[in-house]
Protein backbone atom coordinates (compact mmCIF):
# COMPACT_ATOMS: atom_id res chain seq x y z
CA UNK A 1 0.00 0.00 0.00
CA UNK A 2 1.11 3.31 -0.99
CA UNK A 3 0.61 4.56 2.57
CA UNK A 4 1.60 1.64 4.82
CA UNK A 5 4.28 2.17 7.58
CA UNK A 6 5.41 -1.32 7.30
CA UNK A 7 5.99 -1.02 3.65
CA UNK A 8 9.60 -0.42 2.73
CA UNK A 9 9.40 1.36 -0.34
CA UNK A 10 7.76 4.35 1.30
CA UNK A 11 10.77 5.55 3.05
CA UNK A 12 13.26 7.25 1.27
CA UNK A 13 15.42 4.60 2.54
CA UNK A 14 13.79 1.97 1.24
CA UNK A 15 13.60 0.49 4.43
CA UNK A 16 11.26 0.52 7.49
CA UNK A 17 12.05 3.17 10.22
CA UNK A 18 13.33 2.17 13.38
CA UNK A 19 14.00 3.11 16.84
CA UNK A 20 17.41 4.72 15.51
CA UNK A 21 15.82 6.44 12.51
CA UNK A 22 14.71 10.21 12.83
CA UNK A 23 11.41 10.09 10.83
CA UNK A 24 10.14 13.09 8.94
CA UNK A 25 6.47 13.10 7.44
CA UNK A 26 6.60 16.33 4.77
CA UNK A 27 3.51 17.74 3.36
CA UNK A 28 3.19 15.54 0.21
CA UNK A 29 -0.63 17.15 -0.44
CA UNK A 30 0.33 18.37 -3.77
CA UNK A 31 2.00 15.30 -5.24
CA UNK A 32 1.35 11.44 -3.80
CA UNK A 33 -1.15 12.22 -1.04
CA UNK A 34 -0.27 9.78 0.49
CA UNK A 35 0.36 10.45 4.85
CA UNK A 36 1.53 7.12 6.64
CA UNK A 37 -0.84 5.24 8.15
CA UNK A 38 0.60 2.72 11.07
CA UNK A 39 -2.39 0.14 11.22
CA UNK A 40 -1.17 -2.17 14.19
CA UNK A 41 1.51 -3.10 16.12
CA UNK A 42 4.70 -0.73 17.74
CA UNK A 43 7.01 0.79 16.35
CA UNK A 44 9.75 2.61 17.37
CA UNK A 45 11.59 5.63 16.52
CA UNK A 46 14.53 8.16 17.69
CA UNK A 47 12.49 11.11 16.69
CA UNK A 48 9.85 12.05 15.13
CA UNK A 49 8.76 15.40 13.01
CA UNK A 50 6.10 16.26 11.21
CA UNK A 51 5.94 19.61 8.88
CA UNK A 52 3.22 21.28 8.10
CA UNK A 53 0.21 19.98 5.97
CA UNK A 54 2.00 16.21 7.31
CA UNK A 55 0.08 14.03 8.66
CA UNK A 56 0.17 10.60 10.67
CA UNK A 57 -2.46 8.49 11.44
CA UNK A 58 -2.36 5.59 14.21
CA UNK A 59 -4.88 2.85 14.13
CA UNK A 60 -6.36 1.67 17.25
CA UNK A 61 -4.28 -1.22 17.56
CA UNK A 62 -1.28 0.88 17.26
CA UNK A 63 1.56 2.53 18.89
CA UNK A 64 4.34 4.79 18.27
CA UNK A 65 7.31 5.33 20.63
CA UNK A 66 9.64 7.69 20.20
CA UNK A 67 12.88 7.72 22.20
CA UNK A 68 14.30 11.66 21.66
CA UNK A 69 11.92 14.29 20.47
CA UNK A 70 8.90 15.33 18.38
CA UNK A 71 9.15 18.65 15.90
CA UNK A 72 6.89 20.23 13.78
CA UNK A 73 3.38 19.80 14.00
CA UNK A 74 2.44 16.82 15.73
CA UNK A 75 -0.05 17.60 17.97
CA UNK A 76 -2.25 18.85 15.60
CA UNK A 77 -1.66 16.34 12.79
CA UNK A 78 -1.95 13.04 14.37
CA UNK A 79 -4.74 11.28 13.94
CA UNK A 80 -6.58 7.91 15.01
CA UNK A 81 -7.36 6.47 17.93
CA UNK A 82 -3.99 4.85 18.58
CA UNK A 83 -1.03 6.12 21.06
CA UNK A 84 2.08 7.95 21.05
CA UNK A 85 4.35 7.89 23.74
CA UNK A 86 7.73 9.61 24.81
CA UNK A 87 10.41 8.04 26.32
CA UNK A 88 13.46 10.30 27.60
CA UNK A 89 16.11 7.55 26.35
CA UNK A 90 18.89 8.73 24.03
CA UNK A 91 19.53 6.44 21.15
CA UNK A 92 22.18 6.95 19.15
CA UNK A 93 23.40 5.78 15.47
CA UNK A 94 20.22 7.93 14.19
CA UNK A 95 19.19 7.81 10.97
CA UNK A 96 17.25 10.53 8.90
CA UNK A 97 14.13 8.65 6.79
CA UNK A 98 11.78 10.85 4.95
CA UNK A 99 8.23 9.45 4.88
CA UNK A 100 5.85 7.71 2.34
CA UNK A 101 4.48 9.05 -1.00
CA UNK A 102 7.75 10.81 -1.36
CA UNK A 103 9.48 9.07 -4.49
Amino acid sequence: MKNEWHCAQNWSTSSVPDEFSDVIIPDVSTTSFSFPVLRSGTVEVNSLAIYTNGSLTISKDAVVVVHRNAEGNCENNLYGEGQILFHTETAINSKKMIAAGIK
